[in-house]
């Protein structure tokens, strides 16, 4: 999913995913989005299949939403 989405958003700027490597053990991993110049947080759970996209800059996550409503469903 996040290949997909990273692929979406690099028609509008640079973008690429930082992640920490895979643990068996591990429910919830924390990375780092880049989009264009901006740093997102990555926050997912599995058993939840629950992604988080956070950012202190409001304009810079609603442009990702706009661009990721038609691939994703977005809650609030």
């Amino acid at each position: 999913m996040l290949t997909d989405i990273a692929a979406v958003l690099a028609k509008e700027a640079p973008t690429s995913i930082e992640l920490p490597g895979y643990l068996a053990s591990e429910d919830d991993v924390e990375g780092l989005l880049r989009f264009g110049d901006e740093k997102i947080g990555i926050y997912y759970e599995h058993s939840l299949s629950y992604l988080s996209l956070m950012s202190s800059n409001a304009s810079v996550l609603q442009r990702i939403a706009d661009r990721l409503q038609p691939l994703v469903a977005l809650a609030a």
